[in-house]
């Protein structure tokens, strides 16, 4: 069986399972059918880059949105997750701001660095400890992060996503990873424009980096627009998901 037909499977089965047992969501109707159907889950887990990071990091959620309703007697599940997740975010900003803080010094230090992700990339392997925090690892960047999760959503017939799913997922749990991934975009794109300008013999001053982020972020404002003031947009998240195919 294709991995597509295997997330078509999942899906089936779980709105079935829910269908079948009152006060079940979808999330733990899924959760069930794969616990009943280890071939179907091995199948499954193999449906998009990394499933195994998304699996992982759904049964965290779910053991601390539990812990989080034991702690706060009345809260529904959907706030708890959306509490944790917000809590974690705030742990995550901090640690993000020290990787900033600390690659712009390191770009600052050593000019021959020439950009800032590879500063960034210096810094991480200099802390792996903070990679982590960060997850801005060389195996698992922002954007990889996020189509990963987006990736994990029921899929269509023709193996394509809703696009009005993808984007409330992202807006309501990971809009800070969104906004990181854009960031990623951009300067992928960037360090590309500015090599190809290079190679045709114009000068290699660091401006040349500067020069092309801002011809990139022009040429792309869903993206910008994600990436510096986090606004969310089906452009910007098709962009960035490219691997992805939505309706």
């Amino acid at each position: 069986m294709s991995i597509q037909n295997a997330s078509i499977e999942v899906d089936q089965k779980a709105r079935a399972y829910a269908a079948n047992h009152a006060g079940v969501n979808y999330g733990d109707a899924v959760r069930q059918v794969l616990r009943d159907d280890t071939d179907l889950a091995r199948r499954y887990e193999g449906a998009t880059a990394s499933s195994n990071t998304v699996t992982q990091d759904s049964q965290a959620l779910d053991h601390a949105a539990r812990e989080y309703q034991n702690e706060h007697p009345g809260v529904d599940y959907t706030s708890a997750c959306k509490a944790v997740i917000r809590e974690s975010e705030e742990r995550h900003a901090d640690k993000v701001k020290e990787a900033d803080r600390r690659s712009r010094a390191y770009l600052a230090e050593w000019p021959s660095l020439r950009t800032y992700e590879s500063a960034q990339t210096k810094v991480f392997a200099d802390d792996p400890a903070l990679a982590a925090d960060v997850g801005g690892d060389a195996n698992m960047r922002a954007i990889q992060r996020l189509i990963a999760y987006v990736g994990g959503l029921p899929r269509h017939a023709a193996g394509t996503i809703s696009i009005d799913d993808a984007v409330r997922l992202v807006s309501d749990y990971y809009s800070e990873l969104a906004s990181r991934a854009a960031g990623d975009w951009l300067t992928d794109r960037a360090v590309s424009l500015a090599s190809a300008t290079v190679q045709q013999g114009e000068p290699t001053a660091d401006n040349k980096f500067s020069g092309a982020l801002t011809e990139i972020r022009r040429q792309n404002p869903s993206v910008d627009a994600l990436y510096s003031r986090g606004i969310l947009s089906a452009e910007a998240l098709t962009t960035i998901c490219w691997p992805l195919r939505f309706v």
